[in-house]
């Protein structure tokens, strides 16, 4: 009996010896998910109301994951479906669909919306977005956009920069602060926003806040021309058809118009242009007649019939 005991025990004790070698031993391996179940696993969590998952389904059909078509009209409900649910990147995401038409019928003022629950949560690219639209167009709202702009100009947006310059310089929106908004205008133009550029020229041409500075101010309306700011094109040409900053050259100033008609007639720069050149018929022959073929530029073997 005592045998039989002794090697029960001992059995007991060699099957405790060897269970933590048995726990150390590797799981069995794991059959990967399949696109299908991979699918079915995102669409469970979505409709269960997860807002990332609703998220990530949206870019599956953006990327034509997992067996899928790309398709963008159903990203975009699921990224609405996201949007709803309140996930910011979501919200801008949908914003950004919504202004340019994609996978959506576009809707600008829906656009702004979201895009403003978007920014409320700190989501950057709305932020910037907000304080653009709300301090661009006949209907700007220089009060609503400050807090945004203010926002994204500490973020080093040059933009924002430039629309904080903008509202401390003159105003608007915000207690006018010259010193602050004057360093802002700079900050922008550092980074070549050439609306700001256009800005500092209007400022050292006016004098009120810095010295009057022609020179200065075409300098800036110089640069702002070479970064495309039409209005930084039409400064220019004012300065140089006038003399101001430089000697008075109506022949150039006629080129410049005439890039600005023939780039856009019917913006605001463009229709000032135009009706300059009309004003200066003679000029505007004079300063394109080195363009018509001289005589001396014709080479000696041509035959005229």
């Amino acid at each position: 009996m005592r045998t039989q005991l002794r090697a029960r025990l001992a059995g007991l004790s060699l099957a405790l010896l060897l269970a933590p070698v048995a726990a150390l031993a590797d799981p069995p391996p794991q059959t990967p998910p399949t696109p299908k179940q991979q699918l079915a696993d995102l669409n469970a969590k979505a409709e269960g109301g997860d807002a990332q998952a609703n998220y990530d389904l949206a870019q599956v059909y953006v990327d034509g994951m997992y067996g899928q078509k790309k398709n963008e009209q159903t990203a975009a409900q699921w990224v609405q479906k996201a949007a709803q649910l309140g996930l910011a990147d979501a919200q801008a995401d949908y914003a950004h669909r919504l202004e340019i038409g994609k996978g959506v019928k576009a809707d600008p003022a829906a656009a702004l919306d979201w895009y403003v629950k978007a920014a409320d949560q700190g989501q950057a690219r709305a932020v910037l977005r907000v304080c653009e639209s709300f301090t661009q167009g006949p209907d700007a709202d220089w009060s609503r956009a400050y807090p945004y702009c203010d926002k994204a100009a500490d973020a080093g947006a040059a933009t924002a920069l430039y629309a904080r310059g903008i509202a401390l310089t003159q105003g608007k929106g915000a207690a006018a602060d010259p010193a602050k908004g004057l360093k802002d205008l700079d900050a922008a133009a550092d980074k070549d926003d050439g609306a700001a550029l256009d800005a500092l020229g209007v400022i050292y041409a006016d004098g009120r806040l810095v010295p009057q500075d022609y020179r200065q101010a075409l300098t800036y309306f110089r640069k702002a021309a070479a970064r495309g700011d039409r209005d930084g094109v039409l400064r220019m040409a004012r300065q140089i058809e006038t003399g101001q900053g430089a000697a008075a050259d109506l022949n150039e100033a006629a080129r410049l118009y005439d890039t600005l008609v023939r780039a856009d007639p019917n913006d605001a720069s463009g229709k000032a242009a135009k009706a300059w050149l009309a004003a200066h018929p003679r000029i505007r022959t004079a300063a394109f007649a080195d363009n018509i073929l001289k005589v001396s530029d014709i080479a000696r073997d041509t035959i005229f019939y």
